[in-house]
């Protein structure tokens, strides 16, 4: 059976941290059903698409025998960015010209900055063994700074709040030992750019978070809470009991009782929770009926 430690990486620590059994059920439910394996939503799939501009993009730019203007790697990425939605399209470019922006920033200040693209980061600081690919990585001297790029319509907050950003800054503090590692979550899609600043003290208070939501998660019985921030990228939902129970209380309260105005909040999240249950069982339907019929699924 694959092992929970594979579903511990930064990118999900936010919503172990709200549901620690999250990682032994999605090692479950792959092993049960491994057909949830080769789901892959068209959004998601965006996201990847759009990552993957991004970092040849800039790898254009930085990487080559000589320094590129951003348009012009541009366009020459028009053929790969085809297949992209025009809303991520637009993501991509100003995911591009922000890291172009902080590098010409860093340039004039005289501090030669060196840009990382896809880094490969250890997790042994924070007990993630699988570690972590950072999107960008600049070390300009005593000072590191940590891209994340996210492409998609939900709103993922400010960067000083952000734990998968969070534990990329302790990671590139372990490895590059700096005086202090700057944070920038860009939202390109939403057209949201944030940075916060984590020193020495920031650092061990943050790997200590993360230490912690590691360690909910390696428990003998790990607490199940489902919610719609810690399920809606969850892989085990179609197979998790805890949901499914709560959305049966959901649906007889408001079936027996109706739904009084302090319940409303609550029933709402448990409408949404329903909501990505039924969209993520209708894909896996469709996934067996394809295979069934012997078509190649994507």
């Amino acid at each position: 059976m694959t092992a929970r430690a594979e579903f511990i990486r930064p990118s999900s620590l936010a919503a172990i941290e709200l549901c620690p059994g999250r990682p032994v059920m999605e090692a479950r439910a792959l092993a049960a059903v491994p057909a949830i394996g080769r789901l892959e939503r068209a959004v998601a799939r965006q996201g990847t698409l759009g990552h993957e501009a991004i970092a040849q993009t800039l790898a254009l730019i930085y990487h080559g025998p000589a320094r590129k203007a951003p348009g012009l790697a541009l366009a020459q990425m028009a053929e790969a960015m085809a297949g992209l939605q025009e809303w991520t399209r637009d993501g991509v470019r100003r995911c591009v010209a922000y890291v172009v922006a902080l590098m010409d920033d860093l340039e004039r200040d005289g501090r030669a900055p060196v840009l990382h693209v896809e880094l490969k980061l250890s997790g042994k600081g924070i007990n993630v063994p699988r570690g972590g690919t950072a999107d960008v990585v600049i070390v300009a001297g005593d000072l590191v700074i940590v891209e994340d790029h996210k492409l998609g319509f939900l709103d993922q907050g400010d960067a000083a709040d952000h734990l998968q950003l969070g534990a990329y800054a302790v990671m590139a503090w372990d490895r590059f030992r700096p005086r202090e590692v700057q944070v920038h979550l860009a939202q390109g899609r939403i057209r949201a750019f944030t940075a916060a600043t984590f020193d020495a003290a920031a650092i061990e208070a943050t790997r200590r978070r993360c230490a912690l939501a590691v360690a909910g998660a390696e428990q003998a019985a790990p607490l199940l809470r489902p919610s719609i921030d810690a399920c809606r990228y969850c892989k085990a939902i179609t197979n998790c009991r805890a949901l499914r129970e709560r959305i049966m209380i959901a649906t007889d309260e408001l079936a027996l009782l109706g739904a009084e105005p302090e319940d409303r909040l609550r029933l709402a999240e448990d409408a949404a929770l329903a909501r990505r249950f039924a969209e993520e069982a209708r894909e896996l339907a469709k996934t067996w009926s394809a295979e069934r019929e012997g078509e190649v699924v994507p």
